[in-house]
């Protein structure tokens, strides 16, 4: 192994431990209640979108979409102790987190970074207290979304766009953020003069379109709801 490959781990494996150390004893309590709440609900009735806002709370209920609700779902299936299913609840929080370094790590040598400036690029995400304190302690899956937004930014810079497409996609399906980089990409294909306008409608937001509507098949019978809860963070 490279000395190189072995820094990189090193991060990667510090970035680990400091996670999983504190990840089954706290929590957002009222984030997590939403998350354990969801889980339960969706395993009786799929569409938990349908139930508006079962627990009368201003800020809402669960209101985002559901590929996080699906984790939840599993997570509800699970025995254990509260801290337990806090500790699961959070394993692809922290793997994404990881994942995420990797990615910034490819893109930073993409754009000819040296080597030491790729790993202080890793370290500033895995060690930022910002992402830390998200992923370890509240429990919000942010990094999730983050993840496909980069891979889709990763594939852009590989001409690769339909699959840049599909991570938008999946990733707006996780949480509304990676939608936000078509208008960017939008101006960066103008500048390259890649037919900017067909690659964006045909390679870029059809795909994504098409895979956030097939994840959000099984709650399209209740649109009203489901769009609702989707802008429900809009009113602040």
């Amino acid at each position: 192994m490279k000395l190189a490959q072995r820094r990189l781990l090193l991060i990667l494996l510090a970035g680990l431990i400091a996670r999983l150390i504190p990840s089954a004893f706290y929590a957002h309590p009222w984030d997590m209640y939403i998350w354990f709440k969801s889980g339960e609900l969706g395993l009786m009735d799929l569409n938990i979108y349908k139930f508006s806002n079962p627990v009368n709370y201003p800020w809402g209920f669960y209101a985002y979409p559901p590929g996080w609700l699906y984790w939840l779902i599993l997570v509800s299936m699970i025995g254990g102790s509260v801290s337990f299913k806090i500790f699961v609840v959070k394993l692809p929080i922290i793997a994404a987190d990881l994942a995420v370094a990797l990615v910034l790590y490819r893109l930073a040598r993409e754009l000819d970074l040296d080597e030491n400036r790729s790993l202080i690029a890793v370290g500033l995400w895995l060690f930022n207290p910002i992402t830390y304190f998200i992923s370890s302690f509240w429990g919000m899956f942010d990094s999730i979304a983050v993840l496909f937004q980069l891979l889709a930014i990763y594939y852009l810079l590989k001409r690769r766009y339909l699959l840049s497409g599909v991570m938008i996609g999946v990733g707006t399906a996780i949480k509304i953020l990676p939608a936000l980089i078509i208008l960017p990409i939008a101006v960066y294909l103008w500048k390259k003069r890649d037919d900017p306008l067909k690659t964006l409608a045909l390679k870029i937001i059809l795909p994504a379109l098409l895979i956030f509507l097939l994840i959000s098949i099984p709650f399209l019978s209740t649109p009203i709801e489901y769009l609702k809860a989707l802008l429900q963070h809009t009113k602040s």
